[in-house]
Order: C-alpha cells, then structure tokens, then sequence
C-alpha cells in the first residue's frame, strides 16, 4: 500500500505550501487541502505526510452517502477548502477573505426578450467560443464519450475548432451495454480515433484501488475511478481530458419545479437520495447532517435542493470520481460564460434541460441524431411511459438471466461482479474485514450478512458493499 501512495503521489507533482493567500478554484474540479496540524495547505491529501486518522463525522457521511460532503475530509484535521475564494491563513487556521458569488455576476434580465430558438443560436456560438478559447492548439484533445449530450456536444465543438485527426475519443464500460456502444457510433460518425476500454477484461487488484485512493482524496467509493488508472496508463497523462463536468446538471437535470427554502426538508431529501443502503437515512446524526454544505458560491441563483447538491454531490462526489489529481482537464460546460448564459435565462428553459438540449439539437444535428442513452438507444425523443417500460424491461432481464447486464448500466455491473466473479468477491470480502478503524456493528452494520445476502440473490448490496471495501482501503493506506 505504501509504494501505490507513493507512485500516486509522484504522478501529481504537487507540494505542500505555507503561502499566506490563496485563490481556490471554483467547482473544485481542482481541490485545495489545508491541515491544522502543520498548517500547510495542498493539492491532494495524499501531500500530507503521516498516518492519519478517520474522522467520526465524516467517517458516518460516508456509510450514510458514499461520500464526504462539504469541508470536510476523512480524516481529522483536514479540510477541503471552499472554491471560489480568496483565502487566508493564520496560526493554523484558514478563513474566507472574499468569496465569489453567482448571483453578483448573472443579469436575470439580459435575455427576456430572447426566444427559444434565438437563445439555442446564442448558446452554441458561446460554447464554441469557450472551446476555441480553452483548446488552445493543445493536441490531442481527449474526450471520453457516452451516451449522453455533454460529452457529444463537446466533441462536436472541438470539430470546429480542429481537425479530427487532433482528437482522440475512447469509451469504457461493458459491451452492449448504452455507454459503450453509443460512444463508438458517435466516433465512428465524427470520424476521430477511437479507442474502447472493455472492463470486464480489467482486474481490480488493492494496489490499484490504494493508487486511486491518493488521486482522488479518498473522498469517495473507489470503484468507479479505479479503472481510469488501466485507461490512462494505456493513453498517457500528457494529455488534457476534455470532461463533461457537469453539463447535465447545469442544464436542469436536477432542476425542481416547485421551489423550497426548507433547509431541513432539503437535506433530509439529500441524505436519502444519495443512501448508498448501508444506513437508516433517518438515523444520520445532527452532527453529521451540519458538516453538509448549505451556504455556497450558488446561493440565491439555485433553489436551496440545487444548491446542495452542487455544492456536495458535485463537487466533493462527482470530482471524486472523474477528475482523478493526476490529470489536466478542460471543463467547458463550468466556464463562467456560459454558466452566466444557462442560469441567466428564465428557469422555464431548464425544466427537463429544454434550452441545454435543444441547443445541441440546434447546432450539431447530425451527430444527435444518433441514439442516446436518455432515449433508451433510440434516436428520437421517447414518451416518458416508453422509457418506463424499457427500464421495466431492463430490470426483468437482468433479474431472471445471470449473463445479462442491464443495458442502462455506467460502466460495469457490481451486482453481477460480486455475485458471479468469486475472486472479485473473496477481494471486497476481505477488505470489508480488514476494517479495524471502524466499529461497524455499532452502526447496526454486518459486513459478513450483507456479503452472503447479495451472494445469494436475496438483494442487490453492491453499493453498500464496495463503499465498505473503499473505506477498508482508505483506511489501510492512509493509517
């Protein structure tokens, strides 16, 4: 474990500094760390040197969520600083000297007399700009693709910037499953090169899963980003990774009819929409509950729903999961040109991401023509009993057929993995085991019974049973 921590932290090239000042990038799709102990603040965790030990606090969030929201780390002592803000330290401490707020630089009116169909023009020429801007002759550029719009629209965009031959594409998941198969018509139409990454061909060994912990914070469930370190030994880390991050929820995926100022109710909503299953979301201690974050750079532009799932879920989870500390990224979709552009429009345009949609439709007609994942592999839009029944489907097939994959599944089936692959089962078992630092019969949690539950059929528990495993990791390589 120590020699994965080290080669981790030799990918990043990142120093711990005493600086007096320091400017925190907004999303955190790049982190900044501080330590109360030595009062030194980094770009990763892992730059801190010595054992360290696991919060309570945040020890809790994560068997609740699978993550570690706000502030806080999982260990003690260690922050994750705010974004957008100029910060200052002082005798061990930090403290917010400015902060940058949305609602200071968004004009609510510039667009009310605008259209739709003039709004869809005025947000593809913008994005293009931001493109151009951000790609800078850099080549190549490297786009993961899926099945949905964000990554699409990007590679569109980067079309009419350079040629194809500058841009390198690649997928990776299961075969025939939505993602991996779409990401490759995608290519195949743009006509760039293309590579697919099979994970079921991939094995998960600990040295890996110690590697991703140290490049991603250990802040989350490490299973998902474990298989970018087999991609990107294979393509290279000299590249910029053009991310998606997080188009799909700027556009309103997560966007909410009726409004509500209820903090209580908002997180009690958070908390239970993102149980990994391991926890009564009611029993989340108030604790626990107040190191979640409410008051951030998205305050008065979001309803407080949004902004909390911005604020936590996406910039302490979905970073986590995607931006891994070793690789440089382009993020176009989080410039603040367009996030002006989409959160200053009436919100009528981003219920069922209307505006954001129809802008790709706008401009790239060809290449949304192909099926999309939204659409269950078809290319036009489904009536929502449609999708309902497709999902319906799905989980019936997957359900009575061992070799079948839900076709709707990111990446690779856990359920499948942990019921039917023993040496990947006798791995997370063992790591669930090694859990010293963590009483979990004193949360009402049996590794042993949910291991044999989902092994037999009787539930799936994969959620809850890699989250458990990736806090074993954590804790064996961080300790």
């Amino acid at each position: 474990m120590d020699s994965a921590l080290g080669t981790a932290m030799s990918l990043m090239h990142v120093e711990t500094s005493t600086s007096d000042t320091l400017i925190t990038e907004k999303h955190r799709a790049r982190r900044h760390y501080f330590d109360h102990v030595t009062g030194k603040h980094a770009g990763s965790v892992a730059q801190f040197a010595g054992k360290k030990s696991l919060c309570p606090k945040a020890t809790e969030l994560f068997l609740h969520i699978g993550f570690v929201p706000g502030n806080i780390t999982l260990f003690e002592g260690i922050e994750c600083l705010p974004g957008g803000c100029i910060i200052s330290f002082q005798d061990n401490r930090w403290k917010i000297d400015e902060q940058f707020l949305y609602r200071n630089v968004i004009d609510a009116h510039k667009y009310e007399a605008v259209g739709g169909a003039e709004l869809a023009r005025i947000g593809g020429d913008l994005f293009v700009g931001i493109v151009a801007r951000l790609f800078g002759g850099q080549m190549p550029a490297v786009v993961p693709l899926s099945g949905g719009y964000d990554s699409r629209a990007i590679l569109a965009a980067l079309l009419e910037v350079t040629n194809a031959r500058n841009i390198l594409t690649f997928t990776f998941g299961t075969p025939g499953t939505l993602d991996y198969e779409i990401g490759a018509s995608v290519a195949r139409k743009a006509g760039v090169t293309h590579r697919a990454f099979d994970l079921t061909q991939v094995e998960v060994t600990e040295e890996k899963l110690a590697r991703i912990a140290a490049l991603t914070d250990a802040n989350a469930d490490l299973f998902q980003p474990v298989y970018l370190l087999d991609i990107f030994d294979d393509i290279g880390t000299d590249h910029v990774v053009w991310s998606g991050y997080t188009g799909d929820g700027l556009g309103g995926s997560h966007y909410r009819k009726h409004k509500s100022e209820d903090l209580g109710s908002a997180l009690d909503t958070f908390v239970t929409s993102e149980s990994v299953g391991l926890l009564e979301p009611r029993s989340i201690s108030d604790e626990a509950k107040a190191c979640i974050a409410t008051d951030s750079i998205y305050k008065g532009v979001l309803d407080i729903h949004e902004e909390i799932f911005f604020a936590n879920h996406v910039e302490r989870l979905t970073t986590s999961s995607i931006l891994p500390n070793h690789l440089r990224y382009a993020v176009p979709f989080m410039d603040d040109e367009f996030i002006q552009f989409i959160w200053g429009v009436d919100f009528k345009y981003r219920r069922d991401k209307t505006l954001f949609n129809q802008i790709w439709r706008t401009r790239y007609p060809q290449l949304l023509a192909l099926p999309l994942k939204s659409n269950w592999g078809f290319s036009t839009e489904l009536p929502g009993s449609i999708k309902r029944l497709c999902a319906v489907w799905d989980g019936g097939m997957n359900a009575i057929r061992p070799s079948y994959v839900r076709r709707s599944t990111n990446y690779i089936s856990y359920e499948k993995k942990l019921r039917y692959d023993q040496r990947f089962f006798r791995l997370v078992e063992g790591m669930i085991r090694r859990i010293a630092h963590v009483d979990l019969m004193a949360y009402g949690i049996d590794g042993d019974a949910l291991l044999e539950e989902h092994r037999a059929g009787l539930r799936d528990n994969s959620r809850a049973l890699t989250t458990l495993a990736s806090l074993g990791v954590i804790a064996q390589t961080f300790g």
